[in-house]
């Protein structure tokens, strides 16, 4: 989460929680209970990304990977990416050239629901980054 937005969610939080009426003991009161549910919140999303495996859509490596690399949340946004190249590519054509081989990759329209939702990255859709070449 970015700081800017952490700034606002605890903003947020706490003025739904206080109010000039309040005394100096409820408001500590008030503001003592935020900050601990805020905290477990933390430490809860901490121990999930860390100490718990999430249910994989395909069995790649790189969605494996990806589990171990990114928190939990950031996890199922790849996921869904790395789901989403896997029904909605196809590789049309494989290459030789100096650095390597050359993948040429075709969105085979087949779930538009899932290719619509996707991310331009450099121009491409985000999914044809974690196309799987593995099968070549």
């Amino acid at each position: 989460m970015r700081t800017s937005s952490r700034s606002e969610s605890e903003n947020n939080a706490y003025g739904r929680l206080t109010s000039i009426d309040l005394t100096l003991w409820e408001f500590y009161n008030h503001f003592d209970s935020v900050v601990g549910c805020q905290n477990f919140a933390q430490r809860k999303n901490d121990h999930d990304s860390r100490y718990t495996i999430p249910d994989f859509h395909t069995e790649l490596q790189i969605e494996k990977e990806a589990s171990e690399l990114y928190t939990r949340s950031i996890f199922f946004d790849v996921q869904t990416e790395i789901y989403a190249s896997v029904i909605s590519c196809m590789s049309v054509s494989v290459s030789d050239v100096d650095s390597g081989k050359k993948y040429v990759i075709q969105d085979t329209g087949e779930d538009e629901q899932i290719s619509r939702r996707h991310r331009i990255v450099k121009g491409k859709p985000l999914y044809d980054v974690f196309y799987d070449v593995s099968s070549f």
